[in-house]
């Protein structure tokens, strides 16, 4: 396929399919069809059984697309995102949920019984997708949500209320390196998926459009594993878990951080040690 999109010309959606895939190659498939929804109005779920159909390439089509091109994120346009089989609102405010995020939801639900009752501490929240996973999960279970950004609460609470979790989900605004000044709790389980990009490292470019403060460190990219070492044990009761995402290239070290503690590394879908578990 080699032309472009012209406003007020009639394509099939199965040609505008084909120049997204060719096109915005960053997007994997299942995104691809979330924008092919998105720009045509068709349900994502039917969408793909309208490739004959026929759609005008108007202004909103031809300039999301350029704007997709240039990495901003379909989720962002589209106001939600499928986390766990969860569909969460997510906008400008917090971290687009990864499917490596999903790891650390499958490795606590492996490891507690799902008829019990657990107290969950969930730091750096977000769209509170992590907690929500777990609670969804876990129905006797609580928790609770802690985040710098009042913002990105604002966005975890609405995600809380409208999955029905507002009697058993309670959100904190607050600094989590400070977090032992302001909860004396103990608890069952702590999940924690801190921002852990170095601004002097490489990353990818595309997330330049997702929120600084939830994926930038300043130098060490180690620096909440760091200090949260001599925090969390306090937190956790005495054989609780606590686990943590950790950046593809970070479990070495953090495996020399965390010498004296009972650790584990696990791995995500593409062989990254991607999430650490410390038993308390």
């Amino acid at each position: 396929m080699s032309f472009e999109l012209k406003k007020d010309v009639p394509i099939k959606i199965g040609e505008l399919f084909s120049y997204i895939q060719t096109y915005i190659p960053h997007l994997s498939k299942a995104a691809s069809i979330d924008l092919l929804s998105y720009l045509t109005g068709i349900n994502r779920s039917v969408v793909l059984t309208k490739l004959n159909e026929l759609v005008l390439t108007n202004e909103k089509i031809i300039s999301t697309v350029a704007l997709v091109k240039k990495g901003y994120p379909v989720s962002y346009l589209r106001k939600k995102h499928d986390f766990f089989g969860y569909e969460l609102y997510i906008d400008e405010n917090v971290l687009i949920p990864r499917v490596e995020t999903e790891t650390l939801v499958e490795n606590v639900l492996k490891r507690v019984d799902r008829g019990k009752k657990y107290k969950i501490l969930d730091l750096c929240t977000g769209s509170g997708c992590i907690l929500i996973a777990l609670l969804k999960e876990l129905k006797d279970s609580v928790g609770y949500g802690v985040d710098l950004s009042y913002d990105a609460l604002k966005v975890a609470w609405k995600n809380i209320y409208d999955l029905g979790l507002n009697d058993r989900a309670f959100l904190i605004n607050g600094d989590v390196l400070k977090i032992d000044s302001f909860i004396k709790d103990k608890f069952d389980i702590i999940t924690m998926n801190p921002p852990y990009v170095s601004r002097m490292g490489d990353y990818c470019e595309f997330i330049k459009y997702e929120p600084d403060i939830a994926l930038f460190v300043d130098g060490d990219d180690t620096f909440f594993y760091k200090n949260m070492l001599f925090i969390l044990d306090k937190l956790c009761k005495k054989g609780g878990l606590i686990f943590f995402e950790i950046g593809a290239n970070q479990a070495e070290r953090l495996a020399e951080l965390y010498f004296e503690k009972n650790i584990e590394f696990i791995e995500d879908y593409f062989g990254h040690k991607r999430v650490m578990i410390w038993k308390n």
